[in-house]
């Protein structure tokens, strides 16, 4: 196979992916990457092995991460996968897991953003934190936060690809909800809801942005305020307050013990602290 025949299967295989209603930016990027995959290939000679090796000296050049130039080769990989291509099969970095993690936030960081929460008058972006911290709750799962389920019950029903689980709420916290309620006077729906619309839950966005704003006032690093740092914080806890990880797994929503664990990880610095309070007290 020549390399104008391989660009002939590429664009088989892109059919083939826009057919299996693949997500536009999915789309996007095998193209990107199967056509620079293509410019690395010679004119008019057969394609073996040997050709295909170039292409990973080029994404080693260009010195990517390991996690990168993983995700390239799978994509070129499974193109030649769809081409019954195998023998010209890429084989990935291997990456040792690392047993620590960066940019984890910590409680002495969560206690600073809710004091400086209340001292900007952000009353509903504090209480999101709160909520996310207390309750293990992804950030997209706050729409089940209702006036109708917090009246209800200490629990809050969460619906999510098909599965339902349910949050359990505290009492501290599902008094400072109730009264949140009472304050702002929502009667019905969503408690935490658009700024120009009740109708809607608080669009994700302007949740970030308003943590941000938060941690800049507060000099909390905001590379720590991301997708998951609330719950990775819940999961901390949780496992430093001796509960299991099988338990945690069920809060969580998640199917597989391995998912959990990497919400237990913690920082070399957090280990640090960890070890000091280990110190031998008869010394």
């Amino acid at each position: 196979m020549n390399k104008q025949q391989i660009h002939t299967e590429v664009e088989d295989f892109m059919t083939d992916k826009q057919l299996e209603e693949k997500a536009s930016r999915t789309i996007g990027q095998y193209k990107r990457v199967l056509d620079e995959f293509i410019e690395t290939l010679p004119d008019d000679v057969e394609i073996t092995k040997k050709e295909v090796l170039n292409y990973k000296n080029v994404l080693i050049e260009r010195k990517y991460s390991a996690a990168t130039y993983n995700n390239y080769v799978t994509i070129v990989n499974s193109f030649f996968k769809n081409a019954s291509l195998e023998d010209l099969y890429l084989k990935k970095l291997k990456v040792q897991q690392q047993g620590s993690l960066e940019d984890v936030l910590e409680p002495i960081d969560y206690k600073r953003l809710m004091r400086w929460a209340k001292r900007l008058d952000m009353e509903q972006c504090r209480l999101i934190m709160y909520s996310l911290a207390e309750t293990g709750a992804r950030i997209a799962e706050l729409k089940f936060f209702t006036v109708e389920a917090i009246k209800a019950s200490p629990f809050v029903e969460i619906s999510n690809k098909g599965k339902i689980r349910r949050l359990i709420i505290r009492n501290d916290l599902r008094k400072e909800l109730k009264k949140f309620i009472r304050d702002q006077g929502i009667k019905s729906g969503y408690i935490f809801h658009g700024r120009k619309d009740s109708s809607k839950p608080a669009a994700e966005a302007t949740v970030w942005r308003d943590m941000k704003k938060i941690a800049g006032r507060a000099r909390v690093s905001k590379d720590k305020v991301h997708a998951h740092s609330f719950r990775h914080l819940f999961a901390l806890r949780w496992i430093d307050e001796g509960g299991s990880v099988t338990d945690l797994a069920d809060i969580l929503g998640h199917s597989r013990l391995e998912t959990t664990r990497i919400y237990t990880k913690t920082t070399d610095e957090m280990k640090k602290k960890k070890i000091e309070s280990m110190k031998y007290k008869g010394r």
